[in-house]
């Protein structure tokens, strides 16, 4: 299966344009998911909040890739803690041994 497919990403009775957007998206999800892998690798278990702001981004492309990343194996959810950038319980992220 293809976590990147833009059948994944549209549905059946969504517009044409939706359909547009979601092929024009799936060609962009590798590379992200590729960069959420580097930011959980050079920093381990933090938040997802966190790593969107360590890494710069501002609509949450890193939050948004994680659990593509889990779901293919290269990145698992360890403990909760208080997330430094929402002041909020969160839960953690670590890559595998397998992604490093």
């Amino acid at each position: 299966m293809n976590l990147f497919s833009h059948k994944f990403l549209a549905r059946a009775k969504d517009p044409v344009t939706s359909k547009q957007a979601a092929k024009d998206v799936a060609k962009m999800l590798p590379d992200m998911a590729q960069q959420a892998l580097v930011a959980i690798t050079a920093h381990p278990g933090r938040t997802a909040r966190e790593l969107d702001f360590i890494s710069g981004t501002t609509d949450g492309q890193i939050r948004k890739r994680l659990n593509d990343l889990r779901r293919m194996g290269k990145a698992y959810i360890g403990d909760k803690r208080r997330c430094t950038v929402s002041k909020k319980l969160a839960q953690t992220w670590w890559p595998t041994r397998d992604s490093r």
